[in-house]
């Protein structure tokens, strides 16, 4: 099985083992953790866009931990793109009073305030490559 078999079948299972609709994997080892959130957010991009990983799917709290596997898995340009965006989000009270919606906040050009955030992920492409360094996440033993 290649690693984006056996990353998708893991996906899966954790998917099962959150076990309602919308759960998170907050009990889960970080390693299963890390494999929802990364995959979460591809998913989420690819089905509804790149605000909807802020307006819809992950917490403050998620983004920064998603931020932080990203570093340790040397993904920089990712992770700097995604703490960029957190930033932007925080400095407009994003977090603090979840009004309105990212893809509602516009620039003075009319484009959205996290449009070349969402380019620079889209050019790394990074996102959609990672499964063989998320397989080196896990122990051996829970393999």
């Amino acid at each position: 099985m290649d690693a984006t078999d056996y990353i998708a079948a893991r996906f899966n299972r954790i998917i099962s083992a959150v076990n309602e609709p919308g759960g998170r994997p907050d009990l889960l080892p970080e390693y299963d953790r890390a494999i929802f959130h990364l995959l979460s957010i591809r998913c989420q991009i690819d089905i509804n866009g790149f605000d909807s990983v802020f307006d819809q799917l992950l917490t403050e709290d998620e983004l920064l931990f998603s931020i932080g596997v990203l570093e340790q898995l040397e993904f920089t340009a990712l992770a700097t793109a995604f703490r960029k965006a957190h930033s932007i989000l925080h400095d407009r009270g994003f977090y603090n009073q979840h009004s309105g919606n990212v893809h509602e906040n516009k620039l003075p050009d009319g484009s959205g305030i996290l449009a070349a955030i969402e380019q620079t992920v889209a050019d790394d492409g990074g996102l959609w490559m990672i499964d063989d360094k998320l397989i080196e996440l896990i122990p051996e033993e829970a393999k």
